[in-house]
Order: structure tokens, then sequence, then C-alpha cells
């Protein structure tokens, strides 16, 4: 399935999709949170730049999220932490039969943005061959090997498009999603040198602006 020249989609620049589960912590970030820059988008009219989905799986409570019902996606697998690759790849391909997009960025309930610095990070990104994000690592079998971690891994198109490729009976759901990912994409890490990417964190170096940090607290 080819999605890059699907007439009927609908054109964002940047897709983002949060993987989410329940829980009285993730629960109250998403009140305090995700509600928040949700609406912030649509108050600032940055839909055309920027559309948040949270993913859940079968079986999440989301009733309590009712006013951002719009922004909610339950993936078509059951809710349990062995099902967030699926959940990943699910909502990538059911998304992206509908939006056309330059980025599309996988993140968690508990990373959180600065919108106006990422999509100032995203302006200055090329068109093609797109995996960026905060770096971590992975002893292999002789060696480190760098990934960009799931909480924030933005693609380009074409990348994303070898996750729409790939035979779901070749994943391996024993990998974590975001080192399968980086195995399916077999992309080179893309970096700026005005940017530090590390594990946890973007910042311009020069004007010291965040775009993104993730709290596990």
């Amino acid at each position: 399935m080819d999605v890059n020249n699907n007439s009927d989609t609908i054109f964002v620049e940047t897709l983002m999709i949060v993987i989410c589960n329940n829980s009285d912590i993730y629960d109250k970030i998403i009140i305090n949170y995700w509600f928040n820059i949700i609406n912030y988008i649509s108050k600032n009219k940055l839909e055309n730049k920027i559309k948040i989905y949270l993913v859940f799986g079968k079986g999440s409570n989301t009733q309590k999220f009712k006013d951002i019902k719009k922004n909610i996606f339950i993936a078509s697998c059951e809710e349990n932490f062995k099902n967030i690759l699926k959940k990943t790849v699910i909502s990538i391909r059911h998304f992206s039969k509908i939006y056309n997009y330059k980025y599309l960025i996988r993140s968690n309930i508990s990373s959180f943005w600065i919108i106006d610095n990422l999509l100032a990070l995203t302006n200055e990104l090329p068109i093609k061959n797109v995996y960026v994000g905060p770096v971590t690592r992975k002893w292999g079998k002789r060696t480190w090997f760098f990934y960009i971690s799931g909480c924030a891994i933005i693609m380009s198109k074409d990348v994303v498009q070898k996750i729409i490729n790939t035979n779901v009976n070749k994943l391996n759901h024993d990998n974590a999603d975001d080192i399968e990912i980086f195995r399916i994409v077999n992309t080179k890490l893309l970096a700026f040198p005005e940017y530090d990417y590390f594990s946890g964190k973007i910042i311009h170096k020069e004007k010291n602006l965040a775009t993104f940090y993730h709290d596990e607290s």
C-alpha cells in the first residue's frame, strides 16, 4: 500500500501519534497536558501544521476524555504492554490512509512538547530520509547500536512508508517498538548541528530552546 499519492487524503504538515494507556498518573497527564496542547493547536489555528491523536488499545477507558474524543483512536488490538508495537503500526497505517503529511511523529503519553519550537524544528528538516529524535543506545551482539527513542521518533513520509509496507508477520514483537522501527526503516540517524539530541530531550544549542522532553516519573 503506497499512500504517497492519494488525492482523497487531508494535508497536514506533521501528524503526531501518541501511544497511551490508562493509569491514574497517565489519565492526569492527558487531562492536564494533552487537553491543553490540543486546545492550543485549535485556538491558534495550527490544524494544518500539526494534528495529534492519542492511541489506545481495545478495553481502554476513554470516557473521561470526551472533550477531545475527536483526537482519540482505539487500535484494533487489546490494551497491554506487549501490544505497543501493534498499536504503533496499526495507527500509522490507519492515519496514513486519511492524511497526507510531511512528517509523522511517534510519541508517548509522558512525552512533553513545546509546539511552536517543534514546528520551528520541522521547518528545518529535509523532505526525505528523515529519522531523527532523542538518541538512545542498546548493546547488540558485539557493540552498541544507536536508535531514536520511541518517546519522540520524527520520520518523513518515505521512511514511514517502509513501516507501512512491512509484512505484519515479519514484525518482531519481542523487540521494543522503537527498536523494531529502527530495524525496519534501516535509515541512518539524522542530526542537525544546531540541536542537541539525547535521550529525553531535543534542545536548540544557540537559542537554548527546548523542543521536547520526556519524564517517566
